[in-house]
């Protein structure tokens, strides 16, 4: 089996490859996308790679071979289009991505039914942005969430966090401005470990000041979802 991985140098990104590295047998191929990385992302994925071939296992990564912008202000529909053009580039039988109960869409639609994962890339799929059909456009193969599927319980962004290897994590965050994104991230996800607050709580909060994934209702707005943090 040949597996295609979408890949950043962010935590969600690290912790899909190391899992799929660690628990799928067969080829892998990771490719990073220009247009959704700055140079210090790409930078620090070169790190993060390097880390998961010398303790893990090896694996083909690179950059893109195919950027192409056919959806106009699109940017996420771009990129899934993208990696079916790669997945297929590279004759793969699975792609695996790492949604997981922070991202929009994916967690509006996974607890709002019991359908198979494939189902969300149907054109029609009700629940956020209704976008993601575009994978379809490229790729007619299976399709695997590792952080929410049918199989095993889903899990969000700080659980991920607090399942990657410590020396991962080091290589992933390592800005100590304090007045960046991840740094306030940092910051707000250690005030609620302090107050007593689990991984598994904080990502559950999220989702209910947001009012998405399993707390989706007629109210919910996308803006709330990005306010979430500043809410708590």
């Amino acid at each position: 089996m040949k597996i295609f991985v979408p890949a950043s140098s962010g935590a969600d990104s690290s912790y899909l490859l190391y899992r799929v590295l660690s628990d799928y047998d067969g080829e892998v191929v990771a490719r990073i996308m220009r247009c959704d990385a700055s140079e210090e992302d790409m930078e620090r994925a070169r790190h993060v790679h390097k880390w998961l071939k010398s303790n893990v296992r090896d694996f083909d990564f690179n950059f893109a071979e195919h950027e192409e912008m056919v959806y106009e202000h699109q940017m996420l529909a771009n990129m899934e289009h993208n990696f079916g053009l790669m997945a297929n580039h590279h004759k793969c039988d699975l792609i695996i991505t790492g949604h997981n109960t922070y991202n929009w869409s994916q967690s509006n639609w996974f607890f709002q039914n019991d359908d198979p994962i494939e189902k969300f890339y149907e054109k029609d799929m009700p629940y956020g942005w209704a976008i993601h059909y575009t994978l379809r456009d490229t790729w007619d193969g299976p399709i695997e969430w590792v952080f929410m599927n049918r199989k095993s319980k889903p899990i969000g962004r700080w659980e991920i966090w607090e399942n990657l290897p410590s020396e991962l994590k080091d290589i992933v965050y390592v800005c100590n401005c304090g007045s960046c994104i991840k740094c306030k991230l940092k910051k707000f996800y250690r005030k609620m470990k302090a107050e007593g607050y689990t991984a598994e709580q904080i990502d559950d909060e999220i989702q209910k000041r947001g009012k998405y994934g399993r707390y989706y209702c007629p109210e919910t707005k996308v803006e709330e979802r990005h306010s979430a943090y500043e809410m708590m």
